[in-house]
């Protein structure tokens, strides 16, 4: 009788250690519920572990996307432009496998040093428009600058306009 209700008491005092799988017991809720602070650490690190798992996978698909040669080249054009004190080319046009235009580009900043918001314009062989953008942080007087911008929808274009605004 003893025995028994020595082992009684010796579960209860570690009934959150005796389970291998991860259930919720009382007494185990019961204890970090108890302290909101545990709560929203849980909640912080299953978000962080979240999103550095995505943000690997994200790495490993890019990785494998450049190691296959995907993109199939559109066009060059080898004109340079100069706009609000920014160089803008030469520019390379590609074609992911997806259809999807990816656009490189030189960045030479001739002016004050700024960040800058960079703008394509293009138009497709039967007339379509489509715009895509992306921030430059930071870019010196005198520092070039390579830039890759992709446009997520399907698109052939079969020429770039391009557009700066000092921010």
């Amino acid at each position: 009788m003893l025995g028994a209700l020595l082992l009684a008491s010796h579960l209860a005092a570690h009934s959150c250690l005796h389970h291998g799988k991860r259930t919720h017991h009382a007494a185990c809720v019961k204890t970090v519920a108890g302290d909101p602070t545990l709560v929203e650490e849980k909640a912080l690190r299953r978000r962080a572990a979240r999103l550095a798992y995505l943000e690997r996978r994200a790495a490993l698909l890019e990785a494998f996307l450049t190691r296959a040669a995907t993109e199939a080249p559109a066009f060059m054009d080898t004109r340079v432009a100069r706009l609000a004190g920014v160089d803008v080319g030469p520019t390379l046009v590609t074609r992911d496998f997806l259809g999807s235009p990816v656009l490189r580009v030189r960045l030479r900043n001739a002016g004050a040093p700024a960040s800058i918001l960079l703008t394509a314009r293009m138009r497709s062989r039967n007339g379509s428009l489509a715009e895509a953008s992306i921030a430059v942080e930071r870019i010196n007087t005198g520092e070039s600058r390579n830039v890759e911008l992709t446009y997520p929808g399907e698109l052939a274009p079969a020429s770039v306009e391009w557009g700066v605004m000092r921010l």
